[in-house]
Formats: C-alpha cells, structure tokens, sequence
C-alpha cells in the first residue's frame, strides 16, 4: 500500500478527505495517549466532511468525557457558524449530488464493497481502484478479517473502525462513487490487513483462501 499510487494520487489532489484521514489518524492517537488536546481533534474531525461527524463519534468511544465535551461543543459551534453565513450546515454539493445520483441502496451502489468479495458478483468491479484491489482480494479479505479479530478487544481497533464507519454508509446507501471518498475507507482497510496478513500467512488458513 506503501506504494499503491492511490494513496500519492489522492494525497496530492487536495481534496479534503486527505485533512479528514490526517484528522482521524491524529484525533486516535491523541485519545489514546489522553493527549489534552483529543478535543479540539475530534472537532476538527467532526468539521471535515458530514461523515466526519460519525468518524469522530466513533473515536469518542475511547475518550474521556471532557474530551468529548470540547469535540461536541466545537461541532456545535462550527455548525452553528455555517447556518449563520450559509442558511444551512448542509453543504450544497451533498444535496446536489444526492438529487443527481440518489441513494439507490447497497447493490446498486455495489462499486463500494463487491472488490472484497472473493468471486465476481455478475460483473468485474467497474471501477479502476475496486479492479486493482479485486487482484488481491484472496488474501486481502481474509487480512482483514483476521485483522480484525485479532485487534477486537484493543484499543488499536480505534482508528480503522472510525475509518469503516463512513465506507459502512457509502455501502448502505449507495452512495455516488467517487474516486477520492475512497481515501478514508482504504486506509482503515489497509491498516486491518496489515496486522492480520504476517498472522494469516503464518497460519494454515492462508491455504482455504
């Protein structure tokens, strides 16, 4: 993944979901560490995008209460400034982009998940990210899932969960592919297969995938 050119792509496009995966990263760390500035994090956070909201809700699990006090209070604030100045905290290309595409659902909006699973759902992913993760879809899935078994009762399940969380509801609804919503969702799903691939590669369930 280190050298996937996805990640450079997008990270050098300037769209915001880099500042959102930065954030993300940062705002668990900072928890974890009881970092006093965890807060202002999770503010940040919840500011980026809408699914930023849910992200930061996510980590909020593990922080202490004061934390999550200034995070809500910072969202609070910051919505509270766009509906003075716009007439709406909803952005306008959310709501463009929803009458445009709609939310048709989970298999119609397929493009999100079918490059995880293991045999092909009536088609070959449609797009270029979902085609070049599909190639290595037998060990990746697997990974992940032993990723996240392993990690499920730590605090290192923090992150990737906060990151799957916004990929969970591109799924759902169907959500408009676009190459760069992808950003924060490969990221949690890189860091679950990253911890469980050398354990799936040591062990004889490398041989069922």
């Amino acid at each position: 993944f280190a050298v996937w050119p996805y990640f450079a792509a997008t990270s050098v496009s300037g769209m915001e979901v880099n500042a959102m995966l930065t954030l993300l990263a940062l705002a668990a760390w900072l928890v974890l560490q009881r970092n006093p500035w965890s807060g202002v994090a999770l503010g940040a956070l919840s500011l980026t995008r809408p699914e930023g909201i849910a992200c930061a809700a996510v980590i909020a699990i593990w922080a202490r209460n004061r934390d999550r006090l200034i995070g809500a209070g910072l969202l609070t604030l910051g919505l509270a400034s766009l509906w003075l100045y716009y007439g709406s905290p909803v952005p306008q290309s959310l709501i463009a982009k929803a009458e445009i595409y709609g939310t048709p659902g989970p298999w119609a909006g397929r493009a999100w998940w079918e490059w995880l699973v293991p045999f092909e759902l009536g088609r070959w992913p449609v797009t270029q990210e979902g085609f070049q993760l599909f190639a290595i879809r037998v060990l990746f899935t697997p990974a992940c899932v032993v990723g996240l078994w392993k990690l499920r009762r730590s605090s290192g399940l923090m992150f990737p969960s906060a990151c799957l969380v916004a990929w969970l509801g591109y799924s759902l609804l169907g959500v408009a592919y676009f190459s760069w919503y992808l950003l924060v969702p490969a990221g949690g799903f890189a860091f679950l297969a990253a911890v469980g691939l050398p354990e799936l590669l040591r062990g004889k369930w490398v041989y069922a995938t």
